[in-house]
């Protein structure tokens, strides 16, 4: 009876707000870019994006450590392979299963016979692989644009160069201590396993290797895939839930669910543990306590996402709307950015959409950021 009571309640359960986001929805597009079903927690800096041309493709061509950008722009690449294959080469997967959460990638390479979990932090993610053959396996990284170094600590750490002096940079450690280490080049290097079950944690920054290593032990030091997971889909539930809907049918949440969702892919948190890199001056800043934002791009944003952020985070807004005036502050032009990314201002589209946001705020009284500094970069532009 107690059994039968507990699957009963289990059904009847209902949704969290999380539980109804479609990450597949908006992927495919005939005119502009679609939007993509990113991994990642709510504006954090790591986001994974599965590698593949469009969502109908059946090839994965890697597994990726973060994108640089909202439009993509895949850094580090992962490719797990065996003993018997050629590590240098540019290996594709055919796949299946895959389930796509905000919060969690799972998928099976089904030909490579290897079934791979992910789930990030804000500037850090965890890899959890699965290999069903007995052998040597390796997990294959690839800096393409950089370079990548072995240590001794039995981490590989590197850099990838995203635009003139514009790096990101990577600190990863197997939690599995490898048997063998191929130097292939630079750029790529091979960590070999004998066990079958492999965890790989990683940490991200734009300032150095160090920073890189620093937000992976502050965030998720010693936590397994599963917990990781665990925390970004609370994180996930506790965002969107700033909007509850009440009353219409599953499909209207899982549309209203999904497009909240997206709002949150951008702009990212770049403050690393009170630093940023700037493009702008290309210097490391302190940022003074107050968080500080990019990838930004306001011509896509400023009708809904901005305005829709003063009802549900107004501090959040009015951060993010503060570091695009630093940014003009330390730009040799000063001018309130277009389209603000890692790499610099993206002069995209006609007029700047940006200085309607700053009035946005500035008339609903939320001006917690210099007003008189916002008016010189807006004037300027």
């Amino acid at each position: 009876m107690a059994v039968a009571l507990g699957v009963f309640l289990l059904k009847g359960r209902p949704k969290a707000c999380v539980d109804y986001v479609n990450p597949y929805i908006g992927s495919i597009s005939h005119l502009l870019v679609p939007v993509y079903p990113t991994v990642h927690l709510p504006n954090g800096m790591v986001r994974a994006v599965p590698l593949r041309n469009e969502y109908s493709d059946n090839v994965l061509s890697g597994l990726p450590i973060t994108v640089a950008g909202h439009r993509g722009g895949t850094t580090f690449v992962i490719r797990p392979m065996s003993a018997s294959e050629d590590l240098t080469a540019e290996r594709k997967y055919h796949y299946d299963f895959e389930d796509i959460r905000p919060y969690r990638y799972r998928v099976s390479l089904d030909d490579a016979g290897i079934d791979v979990d992910y789930a990030p932090s804000c500037q850090s993610a965890a890899y959890s692989f699965t290999f069903h053959a007995d052998s040597t396996h390796y997990l294959v990284l690839n800096s393409e644009k950089g370079k990548l170094v072995y240590g001794d600590d039995g981490a590989v750490s590197g850099s990838f160069v995203l635009k003139d002096s514009v790096k990101i940079f990577l600190y990863l450690l197997p939690e599995e201590r490898p048997n063998k280490i191929i130097e292939i080049s630079e750029k790529k290097i091979a960590i070999g396993f004998n066990q079958n079950q492999v965890t790989i944690r990683y940490g991200v920054s734009f300032i150095d290797a160090g920073q890189a290593r620093a937000n992976m032990c502050r965030e998720i030091a010693g936590h397994s895939v599963e917990e990781i997971a665990s925390n970004g889909r609370s994180v996930w539930n506790e965002t969107l839930s700033k909007i509850k809907v009440r009353g219409g049918t599953d499909d209207q949440k899982t549309v209203f669910y999904s497009c909240l969702y997206m709002i949150f892919e951008r702009p990212i948190a770049i403050s690393e543990d009170g630093r940023y890199f700037s493009v702008f001056d290309g210097m490391v800043h302190d940022d003074g306590g107050r968080v500080f934002y990019t990838d930004d791009w306001y011509w896509d944003t400023y009708r809904a996402a901005h305005p829709l952020r003063t009802i549900i985070a107004p501090q959040m807004e009015m951060d993010m709307v503060n570091s695009s005036i630093q940014m003009a502050s330390q730009s040799e032009f000063k001018w309130m950015p277009t389209f603000p990314t890692v790499t610099g201002d993206n002069h995209s589209m006609n007029c700047n959409h940006g200085i309607a946001v700053v009035a946005d705020l500035i008339s609903k009284g939320l001006n917690d950021f210099d007003v008189e500094q916002a008016y010189e970069v807006c004037r300027g532009a």
